[in-house]
């Protein structure tokens, strides 16, 4: 996302892209880019909704997560399923408590 110089999007950046109205922020729109990105996501959330799975049409293979595998979706102008990408910012904060 273009906003802020392209550093990592805040909580609830996705609704623009949910519901289709990126274009109407600037912040959050990429000419051609942002529309796909919009389809994905989209459909990722009706498809939850609908079924409780987010999987189908345009999207990779988005694997149910687990704690061995901290599988999540990251939604760019390629989306693909990751595993365990945040693992040690995630050691990291947990150990300062």
């Amino acid at each position: 996302m273009p906003f802020n110089e392209g550093t990592i999007p805040g909580h609830n950046c996705d609704i623009p892209y949910v519901f289709h109205n990126a274009q109407y922020l600037e912040a959050f729109y990429i000419p051609e880019v942002s529309e796909k990105v919009q389809d994905v996501v989209c459909g990722a959330f009706i498809r939850f909704a609908e079924n409780g799975d987010p999987n189908g049409e345009n999207l990779p293979l988005w694997t149910e997560v687990s704690s061995d595998n901290g599988a999540t979706m990251l939604f760019d102008r390629e989306s693909g399923c990751v595993s365990g990408h945040d693992r040690e910012l995630i050691r990291l904060l947990t150990a300062r408590d």
